[in-house]
């Protein structure tokens, strides 16, 4: 099932650090949201369905839940720009960043440098600016001739607040603070997720996100999908992208990649690190409504490597048809039995590239 959230209102979402009212007088707020709050949000709602309400045994069928894609919709399917796009900054060029032998440092690990192929000051692309479907769909197959961005996504529109007393319902001193709300520019921008495991009796109108502002639930009869490029022969190379935050024990690194050889096997497939273009750390954590315990709690804080990140591999055994197969539009925490969960949830989500 895939269907579209469109907020009626603004919306917030926290990020990872911690907010006490009176210590800190900003609450900063993240764009796009966690996976987890948008699973979180699915699973209340479909709870609230239930004859039993949030029963045990509906709580832990929620827990069928899948996340399968997450993006954005601006007039159609948009995915956040990769990290190894990016244009120079006098000209409308715009030059894909390679892995290539530089720097001592980065020899001395293992791995190559990530450098753009010009020498002209260039400019990152990731972090506020979105691809739309096509064009993504050509930056997979190395293909840059005509692409289409959306860079006026939100509007940033503050507000302040003060705490009360909660008996006497006055002003409290030193309680003024400030957060971070946002607002979709264009009326046709919408989140939009494809799920699996649950079934809802009616789908309308949802609540999420910080304040719990209402949103409405749209169907989508086709559900959008980015086809893997088009490999020439039986390649050796490839890189993949995340679509969605990852997290991993080793922090950057892939579980299953070994820390010394940068090589590794998932899934059957034997793979060499090349290297990786990665942003911040991304603190995510924040609080919520524990189901089980039935009350507000802190949630578990870990660090997650960003959305649009890059890592580029070279085939050791194995097809590159078994590369697409295992890791296009699917989890890279899929073979994970530590991070099933967060799969489930929607981080790792990644699309293969040439």
């Amino acid at each position: 099932m895939t269907i579209t959230l469109n907020p009626l209102d603004t919306f917030f979402f926290r990020d990872g650090k911690p907010f006490t009212m009176g210590a800190e007088t900003w609450a900063d707020g993240v764009f796009p949201p966690a996976p987890s709050v948008l699973y979180g949000a699915l699973r209340s709602l479909w709870l609230s369905q239930q004859k039993d309400g949030f029963s045990e045994v509906n709580i832990k069928a929620s827990e069928n839940l899948r996340i399968k894609k997450i993006g954005l919709q601006v007039g159609e399917l948009a995915i956040p720009a990769p990290r190894d796009l990016v244009k120079e900054k006098y000209y409308a060029a715009y030059h894909l960043t390679k892995p290539i032998e530089s720097n001592f440092l980065i020899k001395k690990q293992g791995l190559k440098a990530v450098l753009p192929p010009t020498e002209d000051f260039v400019e990152e692309l990731s972090g506020s600016n979105f691809l739309n479907k096509d064009s993504f769909q050509a930056y997979l197959n190395d293909d840059l001739s005509n692409l289409t961005f959306h860079s006026d996504i939100i509007l940033n529109e503050s507000k302040i607040g003060i705490g009360r007393d909660f008996e006497t319902r006055t002003t409290e001193e030193g309680k003024l603070y400030r957060v971070d709300f946002k607002r979709f520019i264009a009326e046709d921008t919408r989140f939009v997720i494809e799920f699996e495991g649950l079934s809802f009796n009616h789908m309308d109108f949802l609540r999420f996100g910080g304040e719990g502002k209402a949103v409405h639930i749209e169907l989508l009869d086709k559900k959008p999908s980015i086809q893997p490029p088009k490999f020439e022969g039986d390649e050796k190379s490839f890189r993949l992208v995340l679509a969605t935050p990852s997290v991993f024990d080793n922090g950057w690194l892939p579980d299953w990649i070994n820390e010394s050889s940068f090589e590794g096997e998932y899934e059957g497939i034997k793979l060499k690190l090349v290297s990786a273009s990665l942003g911040r750390p991304l603190s995510i954590g924040g609080f919520g409504y524990n189901l089980k315990n039935k009350r507000f709690e802190p949630k578990t804080m870990f660090r997650a490597i960003p959305v649009g990140s890059v890592y580029w591999f070279d085939i050791l055994e194995g097809s590159i048809n078994d590369v697409v197969t295992k890791f296009h539009e699917q989890s890279i925490l899929n073979s994970s039995p530590k991070f099933s969960q967060k799969a489930k949830e929607g981080f790792g989500i990644c699309y293969v590239g040439r």
